[in-house]
């Protein structure tokens, strides 16, 4: 998993996102035990994703949008 982890912060690096939102992520990461569910809620949130489009996918993603 620690593998995975860091290929994805080594992706959020590179992405389009402000350096800000890159930060807020990544800090969700690099810790010793990483907050998944809270860095998943963060990227939606941050990608302006809306709750009916998760519902129109029916995905469960804790009703936090």
């Amino acid at each position: 998993m620690e593998k995975n982890i860091s290929i994805l912060i080594q992706k959020i690096k590179s992405c389009n996102l402000s350096d800000e939102d890159k930060l807020i992520l990544i800090e969700k990461l690099e810790t010793k035990n990483p907050d998944i569910d809270d860095f998943l809620k963060t990227f939606l949130n941050l990608c302006k994703v809306s709750h009916k489009v998760i519902k129109l996918f029916d995905i469960d993603i804790w009703n936090i949008l």
